[in-house]
């Protein structure tokens, strides 16, 4: 009798001697062979799109008819698995974060591919293309297009999907769209600027104590930055949550980038701007000093009218020591409400997460990996700002009440 052909096997059954096709994961090359040789861990022969077409087209009558049995090169990796099935390597598990399968043109799953292909809230590493990296937050990234490119959200870019696109500024750890009208937010910005410097003299000079104000501040401020811990906040808690946050002197709320470009956007621009705001504060207060103090010199003596004007006068023409001690108190009242703003964008720096990868994700800018390059070349910053804010402030206040001990006591 002939010999069964490659890809078939001889029964050995006395009596029925037929020629039977390989099982589904096995493979014959040789013929007249008495048994089929197993694809390698996790491959298969078997592609069920491939048996499909051809019971669509009349061609197959079994499933048996969807494998071609007959070469070891037709074992491919199984879905849910990737690799080169014919290599040492072999077929490895699906990474979490990522989908193992080359789609057909129908969107079945034919096999699981050479690599993986990131799912939504996952990007390809950069160190590893069959690592996942999880995207901070998960919906930046969309995951991978038809090439298994991985993708992202319209206001989002680059690698992890961790800055803002352009036409798109950053508020908390999302990108939102540019308003219509960005310069009107940028004016509102600096009107609110001025709104802080004045308001802060006037109630220094009207000598009101406001430690229940203060506080109730202080709570404000520990509010808004619930929203740095990674929990799913209903979408009105994170605008209450936003909306608290300019009490902490965000100044994402205002779109910077949106008004004076994508500079303003990156990190540590944005740390530096931070840390330069007490001495910014601090030196606008010394310029309206002396301003005041010349203006004073030109106005007529003339006795208090009412309390604001009397307050306001007070700084223009009071005696010099005590229009010093007024604009210190500014100082120090704008010191005590943003000390916590000041400590946490210090502190900011150094809260990482380890990504799948093994690398260090810094959450306050998902884009930047800790400890590495630009990174390791600015926490000094960050140092710099604990020292003169962090413990500066704290220890400058208690000098402060020292050397004025009679006073507070009066």
């Amino acid at each position: 009798c002939s010999k069964c052909p490659a890809g078939t096997y001889r029964s050995a059954n006395l009596s029925d001697r037929k020629c039977l096709q390989c099982s589904p994961g096995s493979y014959q090359e040789s013929d007249g062979a008495a048994a089929c040789d197993s694809c390698p861990d996790f491959a298969t022969n078997f592609l069920p799109v491939i048996f499909e077409s051809l019971v669509t087209s009349g061609e197959a009558t079994s499933v048996l008819d969807a494998f071609d049995t007959s070469s070891r090169d037709k074992c491919k990796c199984a879905e849910g698995y990737f690799g080169a099935a014919l290599t040492n390597a072999g077929c490895t598990a699906c990474p979490t974060g990522g989908r193992c399968c080359v789609e057909a043109d129908n969107g079945r799953c034919e096999w699981g591919g050479l690599h993986p292909r990131p799912l939504p809230g996952f990007f390809t590493s950069d160190s590893n293309q069959d690592i996942m990296v999880r995207c901070f937050p998960s919906e930046a990234c969309t995951g991978a297009d038809a090439n298994g490119d991985p993708q992202c959200a319209a206001t989002y870019t680059g690698y992890r999907c961790g800055k803002c696109a352009d036409n798109s500024y950053r508020l908390g750890d999302q990108c939102l769209a540019c308003p219509s009208s960005p310069r009107a937010l940028f004016a509102i910005a600096a009107l609110f600027a001025i709104m802080i410097v004045f308001v802060t003299l006037y109630v220094s000079a009207l000598g009101i104590r406001l430690s229940s104000m203060i506080i109730f501040t202080n709570v404000v401020q520990v509010v808004a930055l619930y929203q740095s811990y990674e929990l799913s906040w209903p979408t009105t808690l994170i605008d209450v949550m936003n909306a608290a946050s300019l009490l902490n002197f965000n100044l994402e709320i205002f779109a910077p980038e949106c008004s004076v470009g994508n500079a303003a956007g990156n990190y540590f621009t944005s740390l530096v701007l931070w840390l330069v705001i007490p001495i910014a504060f601090g030196g606008i207060l010394c310029v309206l000093f002396f301003a005041f103090q010349a203006i004073g010199a030109r106005m007529a003596p003339s006795g208090d009218a009412g309390i604001m004007k009397g307050a306001w006068r007070s700084l223009f023409t009071g005696a010099r020591e005590e229009r010093v001690s007024k604009f210190v108190n500014a100082f120090v009242m704008f010191l005590g409400v943003a000390y916590t703003s000041l400590c946490s964008k210090s502190l900011e720096m150094f809260v990482c997460k380890r990504a799948e990868d093994g690398s260090q994700v810094l959450l306050a800018s998902p884009d930047v990996d800790c400890y590495v390059g630009e990174h390791s070349d600015s926490v000094w910053m960050a140092y710099l700002g604990l020292l003169l804010y962090g413990i500066g402030i704290p220890v400058a206040l208690v000098v402060l009440m020292v050397r004025n001990k009679t006073r507070l006591q009066d």
